[in-house]
């Protein structure tokens, strides 16, 4: 997990997690057991190790009750959450919950809420649905304080921390409409979260399956939030993706254009808050604006925008071998293309960058495979190159996935380009399982 903090350091934590889960009593009784350990790099306040165990009773076959309890402990928190609910399904398609909750947090105090959540699903057609939800959660006695956790950075156990304003209380509205034909698929949701802050936002995507291993989809998501202090930040993406994979041919090719705005407007600071400051743009830029800042951020700067267009494009070619037969000889292009606009308190920036890679790869066996990776980056504002270069092992423990390790000896990172997961400089580790053909990614952004 690599995060950003607020002065743009970047900060890994290494974690391995499983669950398990055994039902009793004729599977009247679910206990579920969690866990994510924290095994290299630095615990954060929203990456500790986490263990949590659960329970689930089936009163009826429309009444449940919910039990759990987790604990956090880390460098950076060290807490517990108990959750005591009902869930029930009163009739067709609607599920309602309600909880009490307690919490604490080291010595930043201890809070007791209750949570309450109501979902209903509609059937409108063979090929039409549609469903509401409202959740709400409210503080019944005590509270955090507000200096647990950089404002930027949440802390997994005790709720969102905005500006040093607790926004633990808030009522959560969402609708959605979706249709599902032979080829084609389409989705579409709307949100609001009313609380100290609030968020709107609305969200849609298409699928459409043009022949077979002929896929094509677009995405576009939108939202604003308003916070308690004039502060506000925008967000909007779109994106255009296609795949052509036909089963019977060694070439597959993958490509996706996007487009990414991001904005946000510093509020002003509340006296008497703990903790309250409005972290400056020269030091949130990179966090909002998830890439390079290209001018010079003065620490007075009020406003910052940005837009990005990228293009990724794959190709993958399947050399020799096949895969029935364990032994495959394979080689993949990527080439990736983004050029950003930003803009610092009414002056503009833009910078055109270009990354190209080739990984070869063969099979040992059939989930075992060897492989060597290069890569390279050009910032054509900058007319600076950066490299990456090492070799990669491929393990596949189950069907239809991937684990890959890699160490390279050179290196660079741009979270803008699909190609870059590979290229980070020393060890990387990354994990890929294989969807079926409407599994384009477009969803929502990695």
């Amino acid at each position: 997990i690599r995060q950003t903090d607020s002065l743009g350091d970047t900060i890994s934590t290494a974690q391995v997690g499983g669950a398990l889960t055994r039902s009793f009593l004729n599977d009247r009784l679910l206990v579920t057991g969690e866990a994510s350990v924290s095994v290299d790099g630095n615990d954060t306040v929203s990456t500790p190790s986490r263990y949590r165990i659960g329970a689930a009773y089936s009163v009826t076959d429309s009444i449940r009750l919910l039990a759990d309890h987790e604990i956090a402990t880390g460098s950076g928190i060290t807490g517990n959450n108990t959750r005591l609910g009902i869930e029930a399904e009163p009739w067709r398609g609607a599920t309602v919950s309600t909880s009490w909750n307690q919490q604490a947090i080291s010595e930043n105090g201890e809070r007791t809420y209750g949570a309450f959540g109501a979902r209903q699903n509609f059937r409108l057609s063979p090929k039409w649905s549609a469903d509401i939800s409202l959740d709400s959660q409210r503080t019944i006695n005590g509270g955090i304080s507000s200096d647990v956790v950089n404002p930027l950075n949440p802390p997994a156990i005790g709720g969102r921390i905005d500006q040093g304003l607790p926004d633990y209380d808030y009522t959560s509205i969402s609708a959605g409409l979706a249709y599902q034909g032979e080829k084609t698929s389409w989705t579409g949701r709307a949100e609001g979260r009313l609380g100290d802050n609030r968020r709107y936002g609305v969200s849609t995507s298409l699928v459409k399956q043009l022949d077979e291993g002929k896929v094509w989809g677009g995405s576009a998501t939108a939202y604003r939030l308003n916070e308690f202090n004039g502060g506000r930040v925008d967000h909007a993406d779109a994106a255009l993706a296609i795949a052509l994979r036909k089963p019977d041919s060694r070439i597959q090719i993958l490509d996706k254009l996007e487009a990414v705005y991001d904005r946000i407007d510093l509020g002003a600071t509340v006296p008497g808050l703990p903790g309250n400051a409005v972290t400056p743009i020269s030091d949130t830029a990179i966090n909002i604006l998830e890439s390079d800042v290209l001018g010079p951020v003065a620490p007075t700067s009020r406003s910052a925008s940005s837009m990005r267009f990228i293009n990724n494009f794959s190709l993958n070619w399947i050399a020799s071998g096949s895969e029935e037969e364990g032994s495959r000889t394979q080689v993949s292009f990527y080439h990736g293309a983004k050029y950003t606009i930003q803009n610092f308190d009414g002056v503009d920036y833009g910078g055109f960058y270009q990354m190209a890679s080739v990984e070869a790869r063969h099979d040992l066996t059939d989930w075992l495979d060897f492989g060597l990776q290069a890569g390279v980056k050009h910032s054509w504002s900058d007319k600076t190159l950066q490299w990456s270069l090492g070799p990669t092992v491929g393990v596949s423990p189950i069907k239809n996935t991937w684990v890959s390790f890699g160490y390279n000896i050179t290196g660079f990172e741009d979270r803008d380009f699909a190609g870059a997961r590979g290229t980070v400089k020393g060890p990387w580790l990354s994990f890929r399982i294989k969807f079926d053909e409407t599994s384009l990614g477009l969803a929502g952004r990695k």
